[in-house]
């Protein structure tokens, strides 16, 4: 019998079942687990009472398997706002059910129904697996772009200027 693979969107009480998933996703991607300062108030805040980001929740079979978040972002050479994915996690139990299309799938669906023209999200270069999923699913690569960050003492110094 196949597995029942059910996106939904996240509610409240799914913070503390999310930062579970986000400290594996942070453990995956090789980063310190004092890194991820995330809480489950501060989840609960963000998300659910100042609505900056979005989460989608992947069930495999009745169990939580995984998330995606992602929040609106804006083209100001379409003039029109698109999607941003800042995370597509899978339990490694999970991965190869299908669980990762279905995310794409949704997350498509939610942009069309939005009238959002694209879907972008950044993606280590190490992570062949992922890559390798991402153009499967008709991505692709944008070349010559970079990530750049403004944080911690920068960011303080620069608002005082």
């Amino acid at each position: 019998m196949d597995e029942e693979l059910v996106i939904r969107e996240a509610v409240p009480e799914d913070c503390g079942a999310l930062l579970e998933m986000i400290r594996g996703f942070a453990f995956y991607m090789g980063f310190k687990e004092d890194e991820v300062t995330a809480t489950e108030d501060l989840l609960r805040e963000s998300i659910f009472e100042k609505h900056q980001a979005e989460v989608l929740i992947g069930e495999v079979d009745g169990e939580v398997a995984g998330y995606m978040l992602f929040y609106t972002s804006y083209s100001t050479f379409l003039a029109r706002a698109s999607l941003f994915i800042e995370d597509l996690y899978i339990k490694e139990r999970f991965r190869r059910t299908g669980l990762g299309e279905a995310f794409m799938n949704r997350i498509a669906a939610v942009a069309r129904v939005r009238g959002c023209p694209r879907i972008e999200w950044c993606c280590l270069d190490d992570n062949i697996k992922a890559i390798s999923f991402y153009l499967k699913n008709g991505a692709r690569r944008l070349l010559g772009t970079g990530v750049y960050r403004l944080e911690g003492k920068a960011l303080e110094q620069g608002a005082e200027e």
